[in-house]
């Protein structure tokens, strides 16, 4: 599907252009790392049964650490709760206690299970282990520096189990390096047929002040057009994502024009699954489709169904299913919308190689 519109909406294929991964803003540097927690990641491994996930972000800029814990299913009852730093070989070994000591503040202590939030100022001594801030440095400020400059490397943590915490960073700026790098660097070879895209999901996930999305925009330097994912429910058991695709445009587009200002938006990902039981999909799409032609939502320059399938577990009845031919009413939804519209379909494309290809 490779049709655009008069009007600026552009029906895309799969795959959009190059796409800039969330990086640090302006206004703020949070890094994120998710965490697994289970015996096999103790140093040395273990048989516990006990698991748990665990998010943890730091911004260097405000000096804040926030970390997010579920777990269950410990042998024993939790005692400490602290974050290790750092080995001196990344993925091996041990380390001594950086963190509050033995646990932070607030930590549900006695239990097999809990959920568990906080957000560290790195400022103030109670945040640190005192034995951690002598090794490195003397104060709050020298203990921050070494302790993140080891995220790079590996970050541990330790529960009442004893698990050592393995991080793995989470945003592809982390893993990769900063996106407006490559922006500085390209831009100056004369790379002017790159348009870079800034891609978020319409709902915050996690929904916490730290992750929304605008922390995350690299400005408008390092941005040309600006693209929304808006599902509705992707697998057949889905309970969330029923709302409708204006209830998501309502939430997320607002947002969207006051952190970027006259930045074309495309719709890079929505779609729905064929058989999911809370949410017919060809209804879905043609409330969607209706709604992105309206024309209400001006900054609207193209869309993309997502027009794929994917396997998730072992049963076949769960796989993933949006290819739009699969449904005989999904597939007449999206040609009548695009006869009843293709007055506003321009058929140029919007990005053609210096080959003209």
């Amino acid at each position: 599907m490779h049709a655009h519109l008069r009007t600026g909406v552009a029906v895309l294929g799969l795959a959009l252009c190059v796409m800039a991964s969330a990086v640090t803003s302006s206004h703020a540097a949070w890094v994120v790392y998710n965490v697994t927690l289970n015996g096999a990641n103790e140093a040395p491994p273990n048989a516990s049964p006990g698991t748990g996930t665990a998010t943890v972000a730091i911004d260097a800029v405000a000096h804040k650490l926030y970390i997010h814990l579920d777990f269950a299913g410990t042998l024993g009852t939790t005692t400490a709760c602290h974050i290790h730093a750092a080995t001196a070989v990344a993925g091996t070994g041990t380390a001594g206690v950086a963190t509050t000591t033995p646990f932070f503040a607030g930590f549900p202590i006695g239990v097999t299970s809990g959920t568990y939030d906080i957000t560290l100022d790195e400022t103030l001594a109670s945040s640190w282990n005192p034995a951690y801030v002598t090794a490195n440095g003397g104060t709050t400020a020298t203990a921050e520096a070494a302790m993140f400059a080891f995220f790079d490397q590996q970050l541990k943590g330790q529960g009442s189990t004893g698990t050592k915490l393995k991080m793995r960073k989470d945003l592809a700026y982390a893993e990769n390096g900063d996106p407006r790098q490559k922006v500085d660097v390209y831009s100056p070879e004369g790379a002017n047929n790159l348009h870079w895209v800034w891609h978020v999901n319409w709902l915050d996930e996690p929904e916490q002040k730290w992750n929304a999305f605008e922390n995350y925009f690299p400005g408008e330097k390092y941005c040309d057009w600006v693209a929304l994912s808006a599902y509705g429910p992707t697998t057949p058991r889905m309970e969330d994502g029923t709302e409708n695709f204006a209830f998501k445009m309502r939430e997320a587009y607002p947002r969207l024009l006051k952190i970027a200002p006259g930045k074309p938006i495309v719709i890079a990902e929505f779609g729905c699954d064929l058989h999911n039981k809370h949410c017919d999909a060809a209804e879905w799409a043609r409330d969607a489709l209706a709604d992105i032609f309206s024309g209400k939502w001006s900054a609207i320059m193209g869309f993309c169904w997502w027009n794929e399938g994917w396997q998730n577990d072992d049963h076949k009845k769960n796989d993933t299913d949006m290819i739009i031919w699969h449904d005989d009413n999904l597939t007449r939804v999206f040609r009548e919308a695009l006869a009843r519209h293709s007055d506003k379909i321009q058929e140029a494309p919007l990005l053609r190689s210096s080959t003209g290809d």
